[in-house]
């Protein structure tokens, strides 16, 4: 496994060929021009710009689909609300597991993986139901995911929390979710409130070049590895916020509503699902923090066998509403953060529903609208599930 090559390589490792270091200057140059004028065109065109171009489908999905981890599931064996929108709330020890006791426990699959290289999980029908997504193919990553960690570690202090807001449902840390969500009582789409103290944060967070770049690479990854459902969270939530104008998306050029930064130090997540969650959709998860990923950190996807080396600075793409996970601690001294982007899925039945809750909505059908609504939840889970790429369509690359 090869280590993240560093911003400035050492002065015996620099080339000692002076053409071939202006070479590399004009190469490195003319990459982060087209970099920024893509990053220009996102911000006109808002969520809506990534798309699957044919160089960046042959360069990442047609190299790698074919190359993930199999696993030996159908993931519509899974569970999902009756509705289809969201999943199903399960109950879960709140612990957190070390690799030894997972090795000892389980079963489960170790996979390493080097935190670059794109690697799908693929089930039993040939479906792309997970994406370890690695990381931006930019030179200065190493200083852009550390001066994330950076930011919220500075940030943790100026919450202005009680330390029982340490304690949750997902582990021992402070989580502040943010963004635009639908469900658990709420009666139609909003933009979550905090606290002044905890508002500014996120407002200094959410504006910085780090976690901008981070959302982007988020957004277009999901693009190039699952378009379909891309598309479809393009369709639902563009319309449910273009309904209402008070509703407000988090960064420019990100297709996710909701989001979450968890401030560590030592990050670790009790095994659980995120039901509320879109059931067929896809859950953004970026490492942050200074810890040896071979000895801790990994993620754990309990219900697919699989313990997952998750280093710092790289990116996972999971269906969370209905895999459980979870993380392997980390060793003394070392540190963990985490940034998570996703989407509730009362957004997509807002949408669905024509911008009407369920009563509303159901009292307005016509008896054959209502049936025709039923045998549509009915099928709602497998004609998502249908959404994920699959291996076979890959094309062949030209030589």
């Amino acid at each position: 496994m090869q280590p993240v090559p560093p911003f400035t390589p050492p002065a015996e490792e620099r080339p000692c060929n002076a053409t071939q270091g202006t070479k590399n200057r004009h190469k490195r140059r003319s990459k982060e021009s087209r970099q920024k004028r893509r990053q220009q065109a996102s911000a006109s065109a808002g969520h809506n710009f990534y798309r699957r171009r044919p160089a960046v489908r042959e360069k990442y999905f047609d190299k790698y689909a074919q190359k993930g981890i199999k696993v030996d599931l159908d993931i519509m064996q899974a569970t999902a609300s009756s509705s289809g929108f969201t999943g199903i709330r399960r109950a879960f020890s709140k612990k957190v597991y070390t690799l030894d006791e997972l090795v000892k426990r389980t079963n489960f699959r170790i996979c390493e993986w080097d935190g670059r290289t794109p690697t799908p999980i693929v089930d039993r029908k040939g479906r792309i139901i997970a994406h370890l997504a690695g990381h931006p193919d930019a030179h200065d990553w190493p200083q852009v995911h550390e001066e994330a960690a950076r930011l919220l570690e500075e940030s943790r202090g100026l919450l202005g929390l009680p330390k029982v807001a340490k304690k949750h449902r997902r582990g021992n840390f402070f989580a502040i979710p943010f963004g635009v969500s639908h469900g658990g009582g709420r009666t139609k789409p909003t933009v979550r409130r905090q606290t002044p103290e905890a508002t500014s944060v996120l407002t200094e967070l959410n504006a910085s070049n780090p976690f901008m770049r981070i959302a982007h690479f988020g957004s277009s990854t999901f693009a190039t590895w699952a378009p379909r459902l891309y598309d479809y969270y393009v369709d639902r939530l563009g319309a449910t916020f273009q309904d209402d104008a008070d509703l407000e998306r988090i960064f420019v050029g990100s297709v996710f509503p909701s989001a979450t930064y968890n401030f560590g130090p030592t990050t670790a997540c009790f095994l659980h699902t995120d039901a509320a969650n879109l059931p067929f959709g896809w859950c953004c998860i970026t490492a942050l923090g200074r810890f040896d990923s071979k000895r801790g950190g990994h993620i754990i996807l309990w219900d697919l066998g699989l313990i997952i080396q998750f280093p710092p600075g790289s990116t996972i793409f999971i269906p969370s509403a209905v895999v459980a996970h979870a993380n392997v601690t980390i060793g003394t001294g070392e540190t963990r953060y985490s940034f998570t982007q996703y989407a509730a899925g009362g957004l997509f039945r807002w949408a669905e529903h024509r911008f009407k809750n369920n009563g509303a909505f159901f009292a307005s059908l016509t008896e054959e609208e209502a049936k025709q609504e039923a045998e549509k939840e009915k099928k709602r889970w497998s004609t998502g599930v249908e959404l994920f790429s699959n291996v076979a369509e890959v094309r062949p690359i030209n030589p």
